[in-house]
């Protein structure tokens, strides 16, 4: 099994798939504080999309932050949802094709 194979085997073991988190760790890195925009929706019996979506990427985009509060966040990583429905600023915005993902630098 490669390295992206064990990577994506734990995101698999959640019901998700891992090429959107390949995606958005591609767009963001070190001394970035995430805040997570998900779709709302259910994922299994115990965890919902957007904790789910939320505990991989604390994995998966080390050694960013999370950070659950949008105005001391830096970067919104968006899931099956439109940045702009935030009313932030971005200066920067990265989608990859037409899927609703999104990695968004906030304008400072």
């Amino acid at each position: 099994m490669t390295a992206l194979e064990r990577r994506h085997a734990f995101v698999q073991q959640l019901g998700l798939p891992g090429d959107p988190f390949d995606f958005f760790a591609a767009n963001v890195g070190s001394g970035d504080r995430v805040y997570y925009q998900v779709k709302p929706s259910g994922l299994g019996h115990f965890l919902d999309l957007p904790q789910s979506v939320a505990a991989v990427g604390r994995y998966y985009l080390l050694p960013a932050v999370s950070e659950p509060d949008l105005d001391r966040a830096n970067v919104v990583v968006s899931w099956e949802e439109d940045p702009a429905k935030l009313g932030v600023r971005f200066s920067e915005q990265q989608r990859p094709g037409l899927q609703l993902f999104f990695v968004s630098r906030i304008a400072r």
